[in-house]
Order: structure tokens, then C-alpha cells, then sequence
């Protein structure tokens, strides 16, 4: 479950909360004035995952979609795109 804490949390407990995100692998949100969230922090194993995961789900939906009459696409090697990821 993601966590919810104040900026003024974020000062005083930073270490906790990078344990926290690195242990569960969760994002923590940081509420502004407000109560409402303003920002999110992911370790940067995670944040590195999610960014992969969208690029590989947007060559796989640009597959997906094949090439349209008169569009020309380049070839992807995709063995070599995924092998990038990792």
C-alpha cells in the first residue's frame, strides 16, 4: 500500500522513506499544503522498471497497429530493443 506523508515528514524522516520505497518497492506521496498529493517518490530500481515497461508496451502497441496504407515504418529489431531494457 502507498503511503501518504507531508512535506515537512519528507525532512525529517528521508531515510525512512527511502527504505521504505527501496524495501517495498512502492512509491511514497508527498502532500502539499493541502493535503492533497504533490509528488511522487519511487527508488530509481523502480522508476527505471516503469520507465521500461512503457517503452516496451509502446513498441509493442506500434507493432501492434502495423504499418498504415502509404506510412512507412523502420524496421525494429525487437530481440535487440528488449535486450536495451534489461
Amino acid at each position: 500500500m502507498s503511503l501518504l506523508r507531508s512535506k515537512q515528514e519528507l525532512l525529517e524522516q528521508y531515510e525512512e522513506i527511502s527504505a521504505y520505497v527501496h524495501e517495498h518497492n512502492e512509491p511514497v506521496y508527498i502532500a502539499d499544503e493541502n493535503g492533497a498529493g504533490d509528488t511522487v517518490i519511487l527508488s530509481a530500481e523502480t522508476y527505471n522498471q516503469l520507465t521500461s515497461t512503457f517503452t516496451l508496451n509502446q513498441l509493442l502497441n506500434s507493432a501492434a497497429i502495423g504499418e498504415q496504407p502509404g506510412e512507412k515504418h523502420p524496421e525494429v529489431d525487437v530481440l535487440a530493443e528488449l535486450a536495451k531494457l534489461n
